[in-house]
């Protein structure tokens, strides 16, 4: 039950962080060359936002502080120790990014 909650809490600030993970990957998927990538300052943005992210809504999702930088790293790991929350987190992100957390 707490899982659902703690999914729920953060559903607000998750749903513009994957809209805008979803932007970037239509500019540099489909517009853009993917290696154009690190020079868009778009970009630099959502590493910020996905430190923070990491921080605060990772924190609370996964019930720890961060060992890893960026939320990705943070899911894979989880996800490869069998967490349930990673495994939804994965195919969640999965949909806009194909193998963007590596899935078995």
């Amino acid at each position: 039950m707490w899982t659902y909650i703690r999914h729920m809490l953060c559903g607000p600030i998750t749903i513009p962080v994957l809209l805008y993970f979803k932007l970037l990957f239509v500019i540099h998927g489909k517009i853009l060359p993917r290696e154009t990538a690190k020079f868009n300052p778009l970009v630099w943005v959502f590493v910020i936002v996905d430190i923070l992210y990491n921080w605060t809504v990772g924190t609370i999702l996964f019930l720890e502080f961060p060992k890893e930088g960026l939320f990705t790293p943070r899911v894979q790991r989880h996800y490869n120790n069998g967490d349930y929350q990673a495994e939804v987190i994965a195919r969640i992100v999965n949909e806009i990014d194909p193998q963007h957390i590596k899935t078995k």
